[in-house]
């Protein structure tokens, strides 16, 4: 995949860092997108995704990589793992 700050990540890339955003409490979770600047409309009472969403990424693998796809695709990769490295 090549996202539009023309880097390019792997799939390997992408699935070991859904791994680690599984890992993340909720909260983090939400706090990774909104320090990305990704924010959901229909986020409820949370800074950047709904509940629904924060639930699907920590407990599936498969939502954990298609959310990290789409982070990726508008979001610089260090951007991403620098709030991953910190946690």
């Amino acid at each position: 995949m090549i996202n539009e700050f023309r880097e390019s990540i792997s799939e390997k890339e992408i699935q070991k860092i859904a791994e680690k955003v599984m890992k993340l409490s909720e909260t983090n979770i939400d706090n990774l997108f909104f320090f990305c600047n990704w924010i959901d409309e229909n986020r409820g009472k949370n800074k950047a995704l709904s509940e629904n969403k924060i639930s699907e990424i920590k407990k599936k693998k498969r939502a954990a990589i298609a959310a990290i796809k789409n982070l990726l695709l508008e979001t610089p990769k260090a951007e991403v793992l620098k709030f991953l490295a910190k946690e």
